[in-house]
């Protein structure tokens, strides 16, 4: 049986780089992605019927549980305001998909992982990505920061945020929290999937968690880090990631801000 492509076996077992044939994979997965992408925006476009409910922003808080409290002062501590509040988006995009399309999720898993999921770009991982990809990296961090408190749901986060850089996922097969983090980050980066928010959606999570300074911050990361050629990272920058970054439609958002801390 083949071991999925970012999962934690395939993951441990490669490092998280990938051989020729997972290379053509991964190309693969962007292509189904992209194809998916066009119909889903025709279908927006075309019947209105078929757009997803709106979601009361008023419930979108993180879980009030001291886990919570203590990831988000573990990441405060770990990476900048700019990647901070990368992942807070990533996490407000997730949980809004999942509401509106009516997936349940383990609020903490989904917290956990979108929180962490960037650990891997941190300055003190930088050493681990000439052998490492930065997803099993961070992956890493994450696992062993809750396994331990002693959280049962470790593996889980680990997997989350290892398969989060596939382009295409099946929430079937990978879980809505996967699933949702995947979403939210791809999102957030390149503004994959941006119109299943609506706009007053996208402005009034870009007024809580402002978004200046993170389009030359993510790209900064791909490419001033050392990511080996054969990471997802590596391919991906090789396949143009500056370009899809600069033209995500969620960056007419870089000057909405908010006048509270928004990263607390």
């Amino acid at each position: 049986m083949t071991t999925p492509l970012g999962s934690y076996r395939w993951s441990e077992s490669s490092e998280g780089l990938l051989n020729p044939h997972e290379k053509r994979q991964l190309v693969a997965m962007l292509l189904r992605t992209q194809v998916h992408q066009l119909m889903q925006r025709w279908l927006y476009w075309l019947k209105p019927a078929a757009k997803r409910r709106l979601v009361d922003l008023d419930k979108l808080k993180a879980p009030d549980t001291a886990w919570a409290a203590e990831v988000n002062e573990y990441v405060h501590g770990q990476q900048s305001a700019v990647m901070t509040l990368h992942c807070l988006r990533t996490w407000a995009f997730g949980w809004v998909v999942g509401q509106a399309f009516k997936l349940q999720v383990d609020e903490e898993v989904l917290y956990s992982a979108s929180m962490m999921h960037d650990l891997g770009l941190t300055k003190g991982c930088q050493p681990q990505l000439r052998q490492t990809a930065f997803q099993v990296v961070g992956a890493r961090a994450a696992y062993e920061f809750s396994q331990s408190r002693g959280l049962s749901f470790a593996e889980q986060v680990y997997e989350a945020i290892s398969l989060h850089l596939n382009p295409w996922l099946n929430h079937q097969q990978c879980g809505n929290e996967t699933f949702l983090l995947k979403t939210g980050a791809h999102m957030d980066v390149i503004g994959a999937y941006h119109f299943w928010l609506s706009p007053t959606e996208q402005d009034t999570i870009h007024r809580r968690y402002p978004r200046r300074g993170f389009a030359d911050e993510i790209k900064a990361s791909m490419h001033t880090q050392p990511h080996h050629p054969c990471s997802h990272a590596g391919v991906l920058n090789a396949l143009g990631f500056s370009s899809l970054v600069d033209n995500n439609p969620l960056n007419q958002y870089d000057k909405v801000s908010d006048a509270r801390d928004a990263t607390t």
